[in-house]
Formats: C-alpha cells, structure tokens, sequence
C-alpha cells in the first residue's frame, strides 16, 4: 500500500515499508522554501508518482502558507503545465534564479 511520510522539509513515499519517491522542498530563505529535487525509484517510474509528488507539495505549501522557487526540471515542467498551481511560486525570486532556473509562466 502506497503511503505518504510528511516533514517540513520533504515529503517521502513509500510502498509499504519501501521507500521508494521523495520531493525535497528546504527552506530557501524566510519563509521561501526551494523544491530542489524530485526522485522516484526506476522500478516505480512512468505510473505518475513523481506527479502525485508534486501535488502532494503543493497541497502541503498551500496549506501551510509558504511561497516557494523551483529548481528542479521535473517540477518546473509541472507548473509549467499546471499554470492554475502556480500560486505557490514567488515569481519575483523564481525570476531572480534566471537563466539558471527559468520558467515559462
């Protein structure tokens, strides 16, 4: 069974007691967090846990009030498709990481 593991910091998945995903989002400055990575195991990849991952994050940045940058690929191509989630981005500092970190929002 499939299951979340919360911190402030990251958020883990696990397949029973298998970890086997996590999306790391540390506190960036203030009270910016930086989701910086991203990582399913190979074994687990193409059935949309990354994604869910990243949902999960911004369920729990929006809950908790806290604005974030992203400097993972995987992630900024999810916003980037999801342009309704972008809330969560304070897009004056995502636009302070450019070029090494663009977005297309």
């Amino acid at each position: 069974m499939m299951r979340y593991e919360y911190n402030k910091d990251y958020i883990y998945l696990y397949d029973g007691d298998l970890k086997i995903g996590e999306i790391l989002f540390p506190v960036f400055k203030d009270n910016l967090r930086v989701i910086n990575r991203t990582y399913i195991d190979p074994n687990y990849r193409s059935a949309g846990l990354a994604s869910n991952l990243v949902e999960e994050a911004y369920k729990y940045l929006k809950k908790n009030n806290c604005k974030t940058v992203v400097t993972c690929p995987y992630v900024t191509k999810w916003f980037e498709r999801f342009p309704e989630k972008q809330d969560v981005i304070d897009l004056k500092e995502q636009d302070s990481l450019y070029p090494f970190c663009e977005m297309t929002i």
